[in-house]
């Protein structure tokens, strides 16, 4: 995208899973901000064009996501990403637990 600056912009890669598997690109987007009101005009656009139901809604742990989430989607549950709680995880264990720790959780 051409703009007269240089600066990072969040990015929103938005993929569905059916119930039969298959994976389907729903919506992307870029927004120079991570704002609720963007989540919002996301989760309601998707909404306008037909989503009924979000069963899982896995991301980065935002907790203003999390907010507008629950606010539209009152019935979907939220996880984080599982490279995230593992480093979580990793950041609250001694140093000398930390390899045999996320080598058990095959952690590269």
């Amino acid at each position: 995208m051409r703009r007269d600056s240089v600066s990072k912009e969040a990015v929103h890669d938005i993929i569905g899973i059916t119930k039969e598997g298959h994976k389907d690109g729903l919506s992307f987007a870029i927004y120079p901000i991570e704002s609720a009101s963007n989540y919002r005009e996301i989760l309601q656009d998707l909404k306008s064009r037909g989503l009924e139901d979000i069963v899982l809604f896995v991301s980065d742990e935002l907790t203003k996501l999390k907010h507008t989430l629950n606010d539209e989607c009152p019935l979907s549950k939220h996880r984080s990403y599982w490279i995230h709680i593992i480093r979580n995880i990793a950041n609250k264990v001694r140093v000398n637990n930390k390899s045999p720790l996320l080598e058990d959780l095959n952690f590269p």
